[in-house]
């Protein structure tokens, strides 16, 4: 029998409209591979208008989960990704590769100006890249949430210090701007010293069409 890439892993995922098909069969598969891939697999999910507060519920249902076995990673995927089995081992090999905390697999906006979901602080704000070198895994100062893979660790270390409510908030705890709470988290955890990055050769769908990073690609010169 393989090696396991994982021990308890959570896949995470908020539900706040209809599960497109394609994202649909992408889940089923992955839950088939799953004894493949891990020791152990859960799935924690919640439906909300708000997509903060549905990440907030299941955050606080994996670190309850993690005190009665401790779960070693967050699988975070929205309901409207479209990947494979080989995007999630892609994502485990580049954080164990890279020792990163929050590792992002590559996608795009679903709506016109098709961008990059990861970001740079610059002058004060956060600014997706308008060129990308493709195949590069490097650190960044914040990604989406949308397929994305955190250490537990990662998790409660941001809790235990600003609390689940202000983790995951849409407004900067420090400034007051609205970032969404996918960034307000990130701008946390680079607070306490945790290593973000983006793999982009790990390229997943946002379904939209299906919109993938080569629609991205092909606008750079």
């Amino acid at each position: 029998m393989s090696e396991k890439i994982a021990g308890h892993v959570v896949i995470c995922t908020p539900l706040y409209e209809l599960v497109p098909v394609p994202s649909f069969s992408s889940f089923i598969t992955a839950f088939g591979s799953a004894p493949k891939l891990f020791g152990k697999l859960g799935f924690s999910s919640t439906r909300g208008t708000y997509l903060q507060i549905a990440r907030r519920k299941i955050a606080e249902d994996v670190l309850n989960r993690d005190k009665e076995g401790p779960v070693e990673f967050l699988l975070w995927i929205d309901s409207d990704m479209v990947f494979s089995v080989e995007n999630i081992s892609m994502l485990f090999l580049a954080a164990k590769q890279h020792n990163a905390d929050l590792m992002s697999a590559f996608y795009v906006t679903k709506r016109e100006p098709i961008s990059p979901v990861f970001y740079f602080e610059k002058n004060g704000g956060y600014e997706s890249p308008k060129e990308v070198d493709k195949k590069y895994v490097f650190e960044v100062d914040g990604v989406g949430f949308g397929f994305l893979l955190m250490k537990m660790s990662a998790l409660k270390k941001v809790a235990e210090k600003y609390g689940v409510a202000k983790a995951f908030h849409v407004i900067d705890p420090f400034n007051g701007e609205d970032l969404g709470e996918d960034l307000v988290f990130c701008k946390l955890a680079k607070k306490e010293g945790l290593k973000i990055c983006v793999d982009t050769n790990n390229l997943v769908g946002h379904w939209g069409g299906t919109i993938t990073p080569d629609k991205f690609f092909k606008t750079q010169k």
